[in-house]
């Protein structure tokens, strides 16, 4: 019942992006570096079935792990693999822990031994501290297929009257960001300012609101364009607020992922290739159309509280079935958080310091590669 209130008066946290970071500079000191655009990725097709592969080594008990999430959309495939027993069938005993405080330091302090988390200033000076925290499996990221969770979008008026016809037209309005960090959905909102030729200092940044809070505030005139995520997009569109500016912005981007407290994997390995069976398992089971099964959906509705029919009609994001990272895109968001803002560590992490592709490499060794 306390995780499912929780959810509840979570879900404005959409992403992992609300962790408190430092604040937004006023302007932007560099345009982002653009990622390579991803191989498009079927989603008229429900994958077969994984086979199950072989239990993991008797433990005397369950092993059990605190895992942090924030109550979105893109954490489907950690909720079903919970409610379809995939942790429990690897020897895992999982508590769920919505939102709350910095997910980064959780782990860091080993409250959590895992959670997701999006790359940030945060995580990056929490590594100049000494705090070992690496991605081990990806969460969402963007496709050529289906295009932006997380679109720039202008009130509808606007649009219709033909005073904003472009993203170019965004200068010198107000536009707003996700809470006030240097994070992901800050990184977000440059790729899309940038395909109009602009920057953050381009437009009056509004910082501090929560996604719930823009769709109000875009219909009252209060701001007259956001980086939206979903359910809030499909939502405001039935509403007849927001019209899309730029949804392609983004093709190309590891949006976020799971992180494991090293010191933890270094003395359970095995349990976090565990975790990553299951988790893998799940993604599988929600590829292409098993995203909408009537079960899925269910569980969905469950941990976000956002009615089937709705989640049915959002766009969806992307999560490897094989568990890889866009490494070109983690690693472009470094360059950028080091050109926005002071940071403690001297210079960006080295892929191999950033993720640790181990878990998710044996675990698709149990599982066989996935072929839709």
């Amino acid at each position: 019942m306390g995780r499912r209130l929780a959810a509840m008066l979570l879900l404005g946290c959409l992403l992992a992006a609300c962790a408190p970071a430092p604040a937004a500079p006023a302007g932007s000191a560099a345009a982002p570096t653009r990622p390579p655009a991803t191989a498009a990725a079927p989603a008229a097709q429900v994958a077969a079935p994984t086979a199950i592969p072989p239990t993991p080594a008797a433990r005397r008990e369950p092993l059990h792990l605190d895992v942090g999430y924030v109550p979105s959309l893109v954490y489907a495939p950690l909720y079903v693999a919970y409610e379809k027993g995939y942790f429990r069938e690897r020897g895992l005993d999982l508590t769920l822990e919505p939102g709350g405080g910095s997910p980064t330091a959780q782990v860091g302090a080993g409250n959590l031994q895992l959670a997701g988390i999006g790359l940030d200033a945060a995580y990056l000076n929490s590594r100049a501290r000494g705090i070992d925290l690496r991605f081990v499996l990806p969460v969402s990221s963007v496709d050529a297929a289906n295009g932006s969770s997380t679109p720039l979008v202008v009130r509808k008026e606007l649009a219709d009257s033909g005073a904003v016809r472009g993203v170019a037209d965004l200068r010198g309005r107000k536009v707003a960001q996700l809470g006030s960090a240097v994070g992901i959905t800050y990184y977000l909102l440059s790729l899309a300012l940038e395909t109009g030729g602009l920057g953050i200092s381009d437009v009056d940044l509004v910082r501090g609101l929560n996604f719930p809070d823009m769709p109000q505030a875009l219909a009252q005139g209060a701001i007259d364009a956001a980086l939206l995520a979903e359910p809030f997009v499909t939502l405001s569109e039935d509403r007849g607020i927001v019209a899309i500016l730029s949804d392609r912005h983004d093709v190309g981007v590891q949006v976020n992922g799971m992180v494991v407290n090293a010191a933890f994997a270094r003395e359970h390995p095995d349990a976090v290739v565990d975790f990553a069976v299951a988790y893998l398992r799940a993604v599988r089971d929600l590829y292409g159309d098993g995203r909408n099964t009537p079960e899925h959906l269910a569980i969905v509705e469950q941990y976000t509280r956002v009615p089937a029919a709705t989640v049915r009609r959002t766009r969806p994001s992307y999560t490897d079935p094989n568990g890889e990272f866009l490494l070109d895109s983690l690693m472009a968001q470094q360059r950028f958080f080091f050109a926005q803002t002071p940071l403690e560590l001297p210079e960006p992490l080295p892929a191999d310091q950033l993720v640790d592709p181990t878990p998710a490499r044996r675990a698709v060794e149990l599982l066989g590669p996935f072929r839709p």
